[in-house]
């Protein structure tokens, strides 16, 4: 069961949070910084150029199509968080997963 965590931050209006470790979770955070090493932090870098427009509602954009973002297609599950959120651990996640269930419509 793969699941994909995603976040966008663009404009620099929230600090880059590291991770903790995440085994079989994909964790892809959207942004247009070039100067921080979002990849030393446990996230996967994917680069957004905001061409016009105002970036927070760029930044939705990810949150509204998450299954259209980066991995979607190796993902059985999507979480979506903030990117102000600071995880202190993901240990919930495979626990929310087996809550959820494969059909998704247990909570």
């Amino acid at each position: 069961m793969t699941v994909a965590l995603v976040t966008a931050n663009l404009g620099g209006i929230d600090p880059i949070f590291p991770l903790p470790e995440h085994p079989g979770i994909v964790a892809t955070y959207y942004t247009d910084r070039k100067d921080e090493p979002i990849e030393l932090l446990g996230w996967n870098r994917v680069e957004h150029v905001v061409a016009h427009g105002d970036p927070r509602l760029a930044a939705k954009l990810y949150k509204c199509q998450i299954h259209k973002t980066a991995g979607a297609d190796d993902a059985d599950f999507f979480l979506w968080a903030d990117a102000c959120l600071r995880f202190k651990s993901l240990a919930f996640v495979p626990d929310l997963v087996r809550a959820i269930g494969t059909d998704g419509r247990r909570a």
